[in-house]
């Protein structure tokens, strides 16, 4: 009975203990949590100064205390909003560029509208971009389409860049008439915008702008066709092996007929193989010496005796290259 009784008031005594920590805990979390924001608002006064040229002697103590901030996600949204009204301040560019830097990470939906007037502004422009492209609200898509037709140039590009990096499907459409613009900086950017959204109507689009074989970009879009390949499963895809084989057999330059063809090594190996031989036994081909590592890519089976009997077709520069890619197969 006595010892009943002492585990009970051994239990009360550690749920009590136990209770006063928790809510010390909490308390001194509560406590943290505002002093970090006195601070980062004492050293958001600061950063706000800042102009080129001027000393950052703050930055040291800046950088230490969004460290402090990133570990508490609890306070991003006060954080955030001290960050947006500093960036609709009459700051200098450098200070909102500052600010750019470390607002990415903590983003959320209510630092579009800011971030949106900064993008027209060639000296903002790739510091709100920059942010846009971290936000996970669909407030920053609709904000970066709605600005794509407005923008022009570098700018423009930079609007392109983010939105295949968000993967935006929105996108597609606008950048199939972004292809053929004036200026093929644009078009180039488009085009390989697509290739980075890789949805199933994006590799449509440039499967279509492949076949109009007049196109200045052809090789632009026969390399962002073939990124669309690459996020295919090889081994079920017969997309892929079909994107592969039509920039291979299209005279593309060396570099891209060796991505196509590793690409279709990967998608039917034996055929694969057979077109590497033909390569590799076609004297004086520029391909010749560049196809020699895609051995590499054969699979463990393949049969590699008949090439030895291509050695002596080649350079004595080649026959090394090829001798030690035999070895490391461990032929």
């Amino acid at each position: 009975m006595q010892n009943r009784i002492l585990n009970s008031i051994k239990y009360t005594v550690s749920y009590g203990l136990l209770l006063v920590l928790l809510l010390f805990s909490i308390q001194s979390m509560a406590e943290d949590t505002d002093r970090i924001i006195e601070d980062f608002q004492s050293s958001l006064g600061l950063v706000s100064q800042y102009d080129y040229g001027k000393s950052h002697a703050w930055l040291d103590e800046f950088q230490k205390i969004m460290a402090r901030v990133y570990n508490n996600p609890q306070i991003y949204g006060e954080i955030e909003s001290l960050m947006v009204d500093a960036l609709n301040s009459d700051a200098s560019p450098a200070a909102k560029q500052m600010i750019c830097n470390y607002l990415g990470p903590l983003a959320s939906g209510k630092s579009v509208s800011i971030l949106k007037d900064m993008v027209m502004d060639v000296d903002l422009s790739s510091s709100a971009l920059s942010v846009l492209q971290q936000i996970p609200d669909q407030a920053a898509d609709k904000a970066l389409m709605e600005l794509l037709p407005l923008a022009d140039g570098k700018v423009q590009q930079g609007i392109l860049n983010v939105l295949a990096k968000r993967k935006s499907p929105e996108a597609v459409d606008p950048l199939e008439k972004l292809i053929y613009d004036d200026d093929q900086d644009v078009g180039s950017t488009a085009v390989f915008a697509l290739g980075q959204i890789g949805s199933e109507e994006a590799c449509s689009i440039l499967a279509k702008a492949f076949e109009k074989s007049g196109s200045p970009l052809k090789w632009d879009i026969a390399e962002a066709w073939m990124i669309c390949a690459d996020k295919m499963d090889p081994k079920t895809s017969q997309e892929a092996f079909h994107i592969y084989g039509k920039v291979y057999e299209a005279g593309a330059p060396a570099s891209l007929r060796y991505s196509a063809l590793r690409g279709i090594i990967n998608c039917d190996p034996a055929y694969g193989q057979s077109q590497l031989n033909q390569l590799l036994e076609s004297e004086g081909n520029e391909m010749q010496t560049l196809v020699i590592p895609l051995i590499y890519d054969l699979d463990l089976n393949a049969d590699l005796s008949g090439y030895l009997t291509i050695m002596p077709q080649l350079e004595e520069y080649q026959q090394m290259q090829h001798f030690t890619v035999l070895a490391d197969k461990h032929f």
